[in-house]
Order: C-alpha cells, then structure tokens, then sequence
C-alpha cells in the first residue's frame, strides 16, 4: 500500500512538472488576486492530522488578509510540497511553522523548521530536478522544491532557501510581488 501511494505521488508530481512546463511556455497569464493568507492558513491546518502523525508541531501565523496574484490549485500544489518535505526531512519532535506577512512590495509565505536543514553549500543542488540532496533514504524523487520553484515563477515569485532561526533548520520563502 505504501508503495502504490509513494508511485501515485511521484506520478502526480511528474504530471504536474509537465503542466508547468506548458505554462511557462505560454503566454504568461495575470491571475486575479487571491488571500494566500486565508488559504494558507488552510491548507497548513488541513496538514496538521498528517504532520502529528509524524511527530512534528505544525503551525500557522498570520494575521488578516494578504493578496497576492496567483492560481489557488497551483498555490496550494506549492505550498503542499513545502509542508510535506518540512514533514518529511524535519524529524521527529521538530517543529514546522508556516508565516505569510505583507513586507514592503511583497507577500511573503515562509515555511520554516528547526530540523537538520539543509547545508548552504548543497541548496542549489535541491533546486535541481530529481535532485536528493542528502536524504537519499527518505521518500520522494527530488521534485517538490523544483515544483516550488517553478509554480513561483508562473506568478513572478522568487523562492530563497536559507537556515532558520538560530541556524539550525531551514527557511523557505516565497517572495510574491504585492497586488
């Protein structure tokens, strides 16, 4: 069972590659302005059952509404894929919080952890597809921060991948341009 549903996964992480790549290839589309804090919010609690079952405290912090232009499937793929590796790679007792906050021109969404992190010297290669970094053993294909990246480009995002607090962990941030 856990097979098939690792082989689902990766399939429909692959069809997803492949309609971002026909995205990125059209004409660059203006979505209409969405509450990625509402959604977020969400999605991050939608996440909860499956991060306690894996030992980790999940949490969100935001406050109000923050728009920014973006396709709420595609935000919600993005956003899915940074939650499950933080899930994944975090290790058990660690602790994953999931910020948006309006800043200057900017939406940022944050996922951030205190687990292991990833090494600054090795965060290009993760941005690459099927790409393992350092967990070779874990489930996946190296796709998500790809995905990620990719989704944040259709909508003019950018994504940087820095340690947490106290450097330990990593830091995820999704800047999006503020409507």
């Amino acid at each position: 069972d856990a097979a098939v549903a690792h082989a689902e996964r990766i399939l429909a992480q692959l069809l997803l590659m492949a309609k971002i790549d026909a995205a990125g290839s059209n004409e660059p589309q203006k979505p209409a302005p969405i509450d990625i804090a509402a959604l977020a919010q969400q999605l991050t609690a939608d996440r909860v059952p499956a991060a306690a079952e894996a030992g980790i405290d999940l949490g969100y912090e935001g406050e109000g509404p923050a728009f920014a232009r973006a396709e709420p499937l595609l935000f919600g793929e993005l956003l899915r894929n940074l939650v499950e590796n933080a899930i994944a790679y975090a290790g058990n007792g660690a602790e994953v919080t999931v910020r948006v906050r309006e800043h200057a021109d900017a939406v940022l969404l944050t996922v951030e952890d205190n687990g292991p992190g990833i090494a600054p010297e090795r965060r290009g290669l993760v941005r690459q597809r099927f790409s393992r970094g350092e967990h070779r053993d874990a489930p996946g294909m190296g796709l998500g921060l790809p995905i990620v990246e990719e989704i944040a480009a259709l909508f003019d995002a950018t994504m940087v991948l820095e340690s947490g607090a106290d450097g330990r962990g990593l830091r995820v941030t999704i800047r999006f341009p503020a409507v």
